[in-house]
């Protein structure tokens, strides 16, 4: 009996442990961002950008509903490769999420979409305006690239 009474406890426990990948208790499923296009303002600064999937990229991803959340680095868009200082990445990641455009982008196509800027204000975000070149990264793969056209708040 003490083994059963061990149990679920251990199991009362691990469903309280947060997640942290997700930041919600294990037993949450995992929201959306709570953003809203069209007439509504979102709970972030979003910015409007055409972006190229690149041609290697394996698979398409659906860029509209919130829920494809890559990083983006502020550079030149003919890079291909993650820069490293033996195998730690010294780039700054910016973390987005797509959340307005095309329902998905095939690998060698280009749309424009818009970016929801998910930690604002933070100052990683103040390079992030209109003219800024930069890669689209699934950790240190680079996926695609893109231009940003302008912010939706009109900074």
């Amino acid at each position: 009996m003490s083994v059963a009474i061990s149990r679920k406890v251990i199991a009362s426990e691990r469903v309280a442990q947060p997640n942290v990948r997700a930041g919600l208790p294990r037993s949450s499923p995992r929201q959306p961002l709570n953003l809203t296009l069209g007439t509504m303002k979102s709970a972030v600064p979003t910015v409007r950008a055409s972006v190229t999937l690149l041609p290697e990229t394996n698979a398409p991803k659906f860029v509209s509903s919130g829920t494809y959340r890559p990083h983006i680095v502020l550079g030149p868009v003919t890079q291909r490769s993650a820069i490293l200082d033996g195998h730690t990445l010294v780039e700054t990641y910016v973390g987005v999420a797509f959340v307005g455009g095309p329902e998905k982008l095939k690998p060698g196509e280009t749309g424009e979409v818009e970016l929801a800027l998910m930690y604002y204000p933070h100052p990683i975000y103040d390079e992030v305006k209109k003219g800024a070149t930069f890669t689209i990264r699934e950790g240190a793969t680079i996926v695609g690239y893109g231009t940003v056209l302008s912010n939706t708040e009109g900074n």
